[in-house]
């Protein structure tokens, strides 16, 4: 009389649903983990285990310190008004290929070299829609006395790209103010949008953007007309307002614009 396999056949058929079942959920964590660079130890603001306030590394897992024509972003400037100097780094992502996928990291420190404490920390935005950090740096400025109150700011413009022909930035304007530090939004611009600062004793109470107007036939960086934009500072933010266009078109260069066509500056409404 034949044994009978059936039993061992179903054991066979459940293992392999188990099995399937661990594999399908190990390949969904594994995702999860790459849409949160922050949560999988790819990106570490504050290094596990060790409290802000204690003395902590300036090293990050897969960054080095940033830098802008070769200088690294790396310096001392007293943000908070206590007569000490804080230390201010920039990171971005070590990078063979000189693409970057990970957001750039701004961090203050402040103590001596033997033991400096972490007080603030910025990580790059991301757009959920183009799944994109701010990846690069396009400037970083330590700019004194900004907006006319005495306060240091740091400006820092971190660009969003995938390294094609078109690119976003964000202006970021840290200070401190209250007891805390702060991020301050200025303007977004583009790869056509040039801006300047329109006081030279105070800087940042104005700035103004000129957008580019693409008309129909233009080429991405051939003339355009520009649309200006004035932003001004009303002691929390800043507000928008909507000024001329201009009546030639240029290659970018917001100074000829104005010297050409000074009448752009003029508000509407």
């Amino acid at each position: 009389m034949r044994k009978k396999r059936f039993p061992l056949l179903l054991l066979i058929i459940i293992l392999c649903i188990v099995l399937i079942i661990f594999l399908g959920w190990d390949i969904f964590e594994y995702k999860k983990e790459m849409e949160n660079p922050e949560k999988n130890g790819q990106i570490s603001v504050t290094p596990e285990n060790q409290e802000v306030g204690e003395c902590q590394t300036v090293d990050l897992p897969n960054y080095e310190i940033a830098k802008i024509d070769s200088e690294p972003l790396e310096f001392k400037v007293d943000l908070n008004g206590d007569q000490k100097e804080e230390i201010i780094r920039v990171y971005d992502q070590k990078a063979d290929n000189s693409h970057r996928n990970l957001p750039i990291i701004m961090k203050i420190f402040s103590g001596s070299q033997d033991c400096q404490k972490e007080e603030f920390s910025y990580i790059g935005g991301k757009d959920p829609a183009a799944n994109l950090y701010e990846n690069e740096i396009a400037d970083f400025q330590i700019i004194p006395n900004f907006w006319g109150d005495g306060r240091n700011v740091i400006m820092l413009l971190g660009e969003q790209t995938a390294y094609g022909s078109g690119f976003t930035i964000y202006m970021h304007l840290f200070t401190f103010k209250n007891g805390k530090y702060l991020n301050i939004e200025g303007p977004e611009l583009d790869e056509l949008s040039p801006y300047k600062f329109n006081n030279e004793e105070s800087k940042g109470k104005e700035i103004i953007v000129a957008r580019a107007i693409w008309a129909e036939g233009e080429a991405h960086y051939d003339y355009h007309s520009y649309q200006f934009e004035i932003y001004r500072w009303d002691g929390e933010k800043y507000i928008q307002k909507e000024a001329g266009t201009t009546e030639d078109k240029y290659l970018g260069n917001i100074e000829e614009m104005l010297q050409k066509e000074p009448g752009v500056l003029q508000v509407k409404g």
